[in-house]
């Protein structure tokens, strides 16, 4: 009996978390705009955070290589410097998350292609799909890059989205209490 489900508590938690995840997709498809605000804040906090921590151990790196002893302040005084510029010029924060999220998304239309739909020991159907999934996201990448807005729009459907079906699916499993698989 144990094992069979979970705990009341553990499923009003799932139930709660459910709930705020699917009401956080629907405020960001309702509100973009503040949605891409507050990731462009919180990528601001994270460059200055990894920009001092970058300097000050490249500094301390005393049993480094000469070249990350270099390499590690340079790249943390650009990171602070980014930082500090997606503060004070939110328009250039877009900018710099709009670049990142394109430079992702063309990463992983590539490594679909690369890997899913190119190699010949896959089923053709698998192939197709990845084929078609990597060039369909790279396109995207593209998009976000050439098209002003496309972007936000892009950031913001794919947060909404993922948030919703994330949410329903710890709703459920709340609601019904199955316990999380974890593969055995």
């Amino acid at each position: 009996m144990a094992g069979e489900g979970q705990a009341f508590d553990v499923r009003l938690a799932r139930t709660i978390l459910g709930v705020g995840a699917i009401v956080a997709g629907t405020l960001i498809l309702a509100f973009p705009g503040i949605a891409v605000d507050v990731i462009v804040a919180l990528l601001a906090v994270g460059l200055m955070i990894l920009g001092i921590i970058s300097v000050f151990v490249g500094i301390r790196g005393i049993q480094q290589p000469t070249w990350r002893q270099i390499a590690l302040p340079l790249g943390g005084l650009l990171a602070l410097a980014l930082g500090i510029t997606a503060i004070v010029a939110p328009s250039v924060g877009r900018s710099i998350l709009f670049i990142l999220l394109a430079v992702g998304l063309m990463f992983y239309g590539v490594s679909r292609i690369s890997t899913e739909a190119l190699p010949a020991d896959k089923p053709s159907g698998h192939r197709l799909f990845h084929g078609i999934l990597g060039v369909v996201v790279i396109l995207l990448a593209l998009g976000v890059l050439l098209v002003p807005g496309l972007g936000e729009f892009a950031l913001a459907a794919v947060l909404a989205l993922i948030l919703i079906i994330a949410g329903i699916a710890e709703l459920v499993s709340g609601v019904q209490g199955d316990a999380p698989s974890l593969g055995t």
